[in-house]
């Protein structure tokens, strides 16, 4: 299991602007929320909590087991 302080390194890797950060039971997803909704461009990035694979937002919608721990601002 890796750390949220893991998770959000990794993802820095490939997203420079980061905001805000959805937890769920196996995974992190970090985006950079402007407050308004937007279509494709760019989205966010997961970080699973087991093995701190990336994948993009919707591959991780696609698989199962998918519960909202917490939502909060990343600084």
């Amino acid at each position: 299991m890796i750390t949220y302080e893991e998770a959000l390194s990794i993802a820095r890797k490939y997203k420079t602007h980061i905001n805000h950060c959805t937890e769920y039971t196996n995974a992190y997803s970090f985006e950079f929320d402007t407050g308004f909704e937007t279509f494709g461009g760019n989205g966010p990035i997961v970080v699973l909590k087991e093995n701190g694979r990336v994948m993009k937002q919707i591959e991780y919608a696609i698989t199962g087991n998918k519960s909202v721990v917490r939502a909060f601002a990343v600084d």
